[in-house]
């Protein structure tokens, strides 16, 4: 398979959306604002990270509770998950209390926040920050805090939150859903991170060239958005820059400019040195300068205005039969189907998930196949979320049983026009033109190929030089870049005396739709020596940084 670079081009579609929850509660009155009064409102309350940490927290009666200690941040949704509330009075046990963003209101009256509790007897067994410390954390430590929450009526569910965020509460506001196919899955639940060691770290360019670093982070207290990056250069200048304009690369704790150094220099500036004067702090809040920042980044990147959060690297990479577990819901988390297979191209790309919708909203046990730009991915809740109304899930075109596999590139033509056309009527100008050039590149990519179901490769031969060397036992997928990462090869005993599971690079492999074979580009000595896995021992997500950096290094080694 020959690996593909992703162009991730996001569109709008304004699509109304809420979220239930469990128990079948009463749904809070909300009124809805006019946009305009909620852009005033969102930049009205729009303060950077070093400044929310240390103000007021008081109840909806106004007595002080405690104060903020520290935020964490999910860059990958571009939200903020958490307050960690320092609280303590002679109602309250004394502690640092982790809440879901959505519980809290900025205080219109003063400076700080209001934590409207009802009972504070629950606060007895609310999760504290003791209960989670960091060298003992598990990738879903955070789901304990969100399912507490969730549970309790001791805090008065009243903000409206932005879709996109952690689901804790109703959602009220539109949300953007995004189509091109040569884009990926949104993660919406990400690893959060204290803002504290986000503060302070680098900011390179796509070669490796320092750029600066990150002094603070704009947040709307509206909505609990993470606005932008204010990033330092050398010139002591702040630049403040979306969030969607970066890569966050784990391995190497940095940001990774996805623009030129140059656009960074020409940028809006906010001066000073990433303690921001109140005449600075106004700037911020100003929709003038609000609607000139974002024109500015939205000519460099179309992602800039219609993308919350950014890519994490390494990505999201999932075993297939990992993935075809996870459940299609709603944005009311109702449950309406399940992802059955994966849907790849023999060069690497993945297409579409095959779903099928079991009945709901009267669909009938159809297969459909939803391109992974159209979804958002919660690894934690093993769930894909589709955010359709009942109309547009009728109108999609079925995916036929003996449709693949297929040597014909336009096997999918139905599928890829009804897609395409979600676009036509909702986006501006600027993005359906880059939307569409992004489209003709590729089709040009996609005439050679066809497509087939990811679980007829699996048990395939695998043949290296023209001999046979194992078979193909799993799938490793990328749905953020969308792509499949890894092909995980079975080896035979004349490889390797103790039967391992070896995963090959994708681009290593070449599987053509109706092959009896797949050929690796590789040696018996380089497949004797790689990293592998015993049989049965495959973990469920190869997101381990140590092995990554293991695997990748040995093959880049050899090529």
């Amino acid at each position: 398979m020959r690996g593909r670079e992703s162009v991730l081009i996001t569109t709008i579609i304004i699509l109304t959306a809420s979220l239930s929850f469990a128990g079948g509660r009463p749904e809070p009155e909300v009124v809805e604002a006019e946009p305009e009064e909620t852009m005033e409102i969102e930049l009205e309350a729009r303060l950077t990270t070093r400044r929310l940490i240390g103000q007021e927290v008081r109840d909806d009666e106004g007595r002080l509770l405690g104060s903020i200690d520290e935020l964490f941040l999910d860059l990958s949704s571009g939200s903020v998950a958490y307050l960690v509330l320092a609280l303590g009075d002679e109602e309250i046990s004394q502690g640092r209390y982790p809440v879901p963003f959505p519980y809290v209101l900025p205080d219109r009256e003063a400076d700080g926040v209001v934590f409207p509790i009802v009972d504070r007897d629950i606060l007895e067994w609310a999760p504290r920050m003791r209960d989670f410390p960091e060298e003992t954390r598990s990738p879903a430590w955070s789901l304990e805090i969100d399912r507490f929450w969730q549970r309790t009526d001791a805090v008065l569910r009243t903000r409206p939150v932005d879709p996109g965020m952690r689901p804790v509460v109703d959602w009220r506001t539109p949300s953007p859903a995004r189509y091109s196919e040569v884009s990926g899955a949104q993660v919406r639940t990400g690893p959060v991170v204290e803002s504290e060691r986000l503060t302070g770290i680098r900011v390179t360019s796509a070669v490796g060239e320092s750029l600066g670093t990150v002094a603070d982070y704009v947040v709307n207290m509206g909505s609990g958005r993470v606005a932008y990056a204010m990033v330092a250069t050398a010139e002591n200048r702040l630049h403040p820059v979306p969030l969607p304009l970066f890569v966050r690369d784990v391995e190497q704790d940095s940001l990774v400019f996805q623009a030129s150094a140059e656009h960074l220099r020409n940028a809006p500036v906010i001066e000073g040195n990433g303690d921001l004067s109140q005449t600075e702090l106004a700037k911020l809040r100003s929709p003038d300068w609000e609607e000139n920042t974002l024109q500015y980044w939205s000519d460099v990147d179309i992602r800039a205005r219609h993308r919350y959060g950014m890519r994490i690297v390494p990505g999201l990479t999932l075993r297939h039969e990992v993935l075809i577990e996870h459940r299609v819901v709603n944005t009311f988390q109702q449950e309406i189907g399940v992802v059955d297979d994966l849907i790849i191209t023999g060069d690497g790309r993945l297409l579409y998930l095959e779903v099928s919708f079991g009945g709901f909203l009267g669909l009938g046990e159809n297969r459909y196949a939803l391109p992974l730009s159209a979804v958002d991915a919660d690894p934690l809740r093993t769930t894909i979320i589709l955010d359709l109304p009942r109309e547009e899930l009728e109108e999609m075109p079925l995916l036929e049983a003996d449709a693949l596999p297929s040597e014909d590139a336009e096997w999918d033509a139905n599928i890829r026009a009804y897609w395409h056309n979600r676009l036509a009527d909702v986006a501006g100008e600027a993005a359906r033109d880059a939307f569409e050039e992004a489209i003709a590149a590729h089709e040009a990519e996609r005439e050679e190929t066809g497509a087939l179901r990811a679980r007829s490769a699996f048990g395939t031969e695998v043949t290296a030089n023209g001999q046979s060397i194992g078979e193909i036992a799993e799938i490793l997928v990328d749905i953020e870049e969308p792509a499949v990462t890894f092909v995980v090869v079975e080896v035979t005993t004349d490889v390797r005396p103790d039967e391992q599971m070896v995963p090959v690079p994708a681009d290593r492999l070449v599987l053509e739709p109706g092959e009896d074979s797949a050929r690796a580009q590789t040696t018996i000595e380089e497949l004797r020596d790689a990293p592998s896995y015993l049989v049965g021992a495959l973990p469920v997500s190869i997101d381990d940084h140590a092995w990554i950096e293991e695997v990748r290094a040995y093959w880049a080694a050899r090529r």
